[in-house]
């Protein structure tokens, strides 16, 4: 049983699901990866916590890894 689903996130509903899931609830994140600009540039240099130019769908995956890795259900 879920206690939160987060839908159609970004980075935001990432982070929502890394928090959530530390507190103790069972997040499930139903996102899309549909439209996103980010995940269209070949090459981000300015994104926090990156200190070297990355592929945004790069920089996607991690947020997910980093999710599921806080128990959410992505």
């Amino acid at each position: 049983m879920k206690n939160l689903i987060i839908i159609w996130t970004w980075w935001g509903g990432f982070t929502a699901g890394m928090y959530a899931g530390r507190y103790g609830l069972k997040p499930l994140v139903i996102w899309a990866n549909i439209g996103w600009m980010i995940t269209e540039n070949p090459v981000v240099e300015n994104f926090p916590w990156f200190d070297q130019p990355t592929s945004g769908y790069e920089i996607m995956e991690k947020m997910k890894n980093q999710a599921t890795m806080c128990w959410a259900e992505v």
